[in-house]
């Protein structure tokens, strides 16, 4: 019994190791093209040139991109709304990672993917049997195959 232990927290703690390591290499991976913090801090982008007349009128604009400067506080709240709700509805309420709406979308998407194996599971059991068995030949094997296809699409 104390073998049995010994091997299972061994294994356990082998197991947890690998995620470690695994979640390092791929932070390692995906960071190495990132800039350092302290540019982001004070990036400053592009602004354009803009040639106005004596009396006021846009006459040309020069620049790369066009880009205009607007302060968040001069953002009307309907459009700063707007924009969450078709992205993130709970953006002022988590810290920057929304890990609930993370796990339930992976959950969802484990769900959908056990339902498709599932369903190519009975599909190829349902074959084997009419095949193995010769209960029907070809062609009539095609045709039930044909009046019981499972939908596998996700």
């Amino acid at each position: 019994m104390i073998n049995f232990f010994k091997i299972t927290s061994r294994l356990a703690i082998g197991i947890i190791v690998l995620v470690l390591v695994f979640l390092f290499s791929t932070l390692w991976y995906f960071s190495i093209d990132l800039p350092d913090y302290k540019i982001l801090a004070n990036y400053k982008p592009p602004i354009s040139s803009r040639v106005h007349a004596g009396d006021g009128q846009l006459i040309a604009e020069y620049a790369l991109q066009k880009r205009l400067f607007i302060p968040y506080g001069s953002i009307p709240k309907n459009v700063i709304n707007s924009f969450l709700s078709a992205e993130d509805k709970n953006f002022f309420s988590h810290p920057g990672v929304d890990a609930k709406s993370i796990t339930r979308a992976v959950l969802k998407n484990l769900k959908k993917l056990s339902m498709l194996f599932s369903q190519k599971l009975m599909l190829i059991t349902m074959v084997c049997l009419i095949w193995v068995n010769g209960l029907c030949s070809v062609p009539k094997w095609l045709k039930v195959l044909k009046l019981n296809m499972v939908d596998l699409t996700l």
